[in-house]
């Protein structure tokens, strides 16, 4: 019975850290996607730009630095280019 308990206890506990762990996940997601779209629109804004924000991620800025030459371009989001949550 106290063991029933106690497993009871413990798991209204997890469930409570998990919720916790969502939440913080979910706010470094959203500050990731903020920085994302801040550092795209610098190199939107001025091709030349140089940042190390994108290390390991050069084949995209080639691809939006491409795009951004095209006419038909779109410039309202460029974050669809953006591989990290992507995959």
């Amino acid at each position: 019975m106290e063991q029933a308990q106690n497993t009871v206890i413990k798991k209204q506990m997890h469930e409570g850290r998990i919720k916790e762990w969502e939440s913080i996940l979910s706010h470094i997601v959203s500050q990731m996607t903020i920085k994302d779209y801040m550092e795209y629109l610098r190199l939107f804004n001025n091709p030349e730009y140089q940042s190390d924000y994108f290390t390991g991620f050069e084949r995209d800025i080639e691809k939006f630095k491409k795009l951004n030459t095209v006419e038909q371009y779109d410039a309202r989001d460029p974050l669809p280019f953006c591989s990290r949550y992507n995959q």
